[in-house]
């Protein structure tokens, strides 16, 4: 398809015209929204998801407003079309004009996919997966950066400052499975894909294994399940058909196929102890980074605390403490620790720009690993300190060298680690010493874990109970109240399949969010405010010389007035749906 261009000449069919009468308020969201993104995502950002040739698009613009807009009010693409016609406030945030091209939900669908990938093709999605596709090779990203940027000019993000970071709950959009119906959906996918392959050998294959219901439309077969052992003989069932499943196909070399036999494998393995007899046992607990549906391969079981748990996906950002907007999203499986985000969302800020000098989070983020390789690309990790207010001594109040690799204790004795490991104390060395009670509690002996980057780790305990750092940490409550207008805008619940999909729409909800900050701060008037490229003047002037000769012109037996362009904008706003779901394509 070709690119889209809006022409420069404004004409009766554009939608101010149809507000005349009933004009959208100076101050309201939906005429903040139609200003900043008229300035910040105009059709020419998208003109490299288009060729120079072919059918004229619809309005990338329009398009990218209505997925905001619809994970804004949660609603489906048909319901947000539909929106588009019937709703003016809609037509004007999106600049949809009466006599634009129609639009199809479907419209939707394809733009999803250039976003994300830029190709609607499904083999060319497949051959930039297979090629180790990711998040900072979309589109997506760079729309996200220009919003950013435009943040930034406006004074809003100091990309160079401290920065705050948080996690948060993504629900998951499939269903999770229990172990017999993953083993039972491996086995029907890895089934349908055999016979593609392999053809009338799949029908032998099926006649051999011990259950049927593979190829009817259950999703797992229907038992006694209060009975122990109609679920054991079940169980015994699926893994022994697993087994002949993957033993026929190994001899193929169908890329797919291979891919659905190591899912099955790892299906099996996960959740079932097989013994010699080729009986299989249900494992107790819950196997790590374990697959919990084969709709969604990568959603995983999560936890808040203890006692809160979920499952999907984690997703983390980072924005400025000041004006709340968000500089970084970065979406990871439910599994993940909370620090497994902070190189993710460096690399990403400095990919678009400069990364932050400071990240200030919760106690999760200071994990050893991720700190250390944060503050190798030049960004600090602050903390809370993990203070003892049990009176007793803590770590850190044992000075460690780790030139000497030696360990001094608050009463001045020093001790060489073992194997740079540990640091034993107690027995006649700390007889004499007056904090030997509150040191080594009962026991009489204390034995302090060094880890590998030790000394970073305290630099960075010592430096959160400094002032400045007292200062810093104070910022970081910032962070939940934009998490909370991120996940209002549509970041909570998982709409599609997949971790791509999901980061997606996390973006997308993002840069709505970012959207408001920057309709807030630009305004609609003063030095800041963005500029219009839709001409509202002109428009509403054309419009009030209209509504005064639709006035003196009114048909006889009438009673009261009505202008001719709001008969018109009536008229036209009745016949779009009709128009936009009689017609498909993008």
């Amino acid at each position: 398809m070709s690119r889209h261009r809006k022409p420069e000449q404004r004409s009766f069919n554009d939608i101010e015209l149809g507000l005349t009468a009933l004009p959208i308020k100076p101050n309201s969201f939906e005429r903040k929204f139609r200003e900043v993104c008229d300035r910040l995502i105009p059709d020419s950002v998208f003109d490299k998801l288009y060729s120079d040739y072919g059918r004229p698009a619809r309005s990338p613009s329009m398009l990218t407003r209505l997925l905001l807009l619809q994970l804004r009010d949660g609603t489906s693409d048909e319901r947000i079309v539909e929106d588009l016609y019937y709703d003016m406030r809609v037509r004007h945030m999106c600049d949809f004009g009466f006599d634009a091209k129609p639009v199809h939900s479907t419209n939707l669908v394809y733009h999803r996919l250039r976003l994300l990938y830029g190709t609607i093709y499904r083999d060319k999605i497949a051959e930039l997966r297979a090629n180790g596709f990711s998040e900072k090779d979309s589109p997506l990203q760079d729309v996200f950066d220009a919003v950013k940027q435009a943040a930034v000019e406006l004074g809003l993000v100091d990309p160079e400052s401290a920065q705050v970071i948080d996690s948060t709950a993504i629900l998951g959009r499939a269903a999770v499975m229990d172990s017999y119906a993953l083993i039972f959906s491996g086995i029907r996918a890895t089934l349908k894909e055999y016979e593609g392959a392999c053809g009338y050998g799949a029908k032998e294959l099926v006649q051999k294994l011990k259950r049927r219901e593979y190829l009817e439309d259950v999703s797992k077969p229907k038992i006694d399940w209060e009975s122990d052992s109609a679920r054991a003989e079940l169980l015994n069932d699926l893994v022994s058909d697993a087994v002949s499943v993957l033993g026929a196909g190994l001899t193929f070399e169908d890329k797919e196929l291979q891919s659905l036999l190591e899912q099955l494998a790892m299906l099996v393995g996960q959740d079932v102890d097989v013994c010699e007899d080729g009986t299989g046992v249900l494992k107790m607990g819950v196997t790590p980074d374990r697959q919990i549906s084969t709709v969604d391969p990568e959603m995983r079981h999560g936890r808040k605390s203890k006692s809160r748990k979920f499952n999907g996906y984690k997703g983390t950002l980072t924005a400025d403490p000041t004006s709340g907007v968000i500089t970084a999203v970065h979406v990871m499986g439910a599994n993940e620790h909370d620090s497994a985000a902070v190189v993710p969302v460096i690399e990403q800020q400095k990919a678009g720009g400069e990364a932050p000098a400071v990240l200030i989070g919760d106690r999760a983020y200071a994990a050893e690993e991720p700190r250390h390789e944060a503050m190798k690309q030049g960004v600090a990790v602050v903390t809370k300190p993990n203070t003892n207010y049990s009176g007793a001594f803590g770590k850190f109040s044992f000075v460690y060298d780790q030139g000497a690799s030696t360990l001094t204790c608050p009463g001045g004795q020093v001790r060489s680690t073992i194997g740079k490991n540990s640091a034993q104390f107690g027995s006649k060395l700390c007889l004499g010493c007056p904090y030997r009670g509150p040191c080594l509690g009962k026991r009489g002996k204390r034995n302090i874990g060094i880890r590998e980057h030790e000394a970073l780790q305290q630099d960075a305990e010592r430096f959160a109970q400094t002032e400045k750092g007292k200062e810093l940490l104070l910022l970081r409550p910032v962070v939940e109240r934009v998490i909370a207008h991120w996940v209002r805008n549509g970041a909570r619940q998982a709409r599609y399949f997949g971790r791509l999909k999901v980061w997606l729409q996390s973006v997308l909800a993002a840069i709505m969010c970012n959207l408001h900050k920057i309709a807030n701060r630009a305004g609609t008037g003063g030095p800041n405010s963005l500029p219009n490229g839709s001409c509202p003047g002109v428009c509403r002037l054309i419009g009030r010389i209209l509504v005064f000769l639709g006035a003196i012109c009114v048909p006889y037996g009438t009673g009261r007035p009505t202008s001719r362009i709001t008969r018109y904008a009536e008229s036209r706003t009745a016949i779009g749906p009709k128009n936009a779901l009689c017609s498909g394509g993008s």
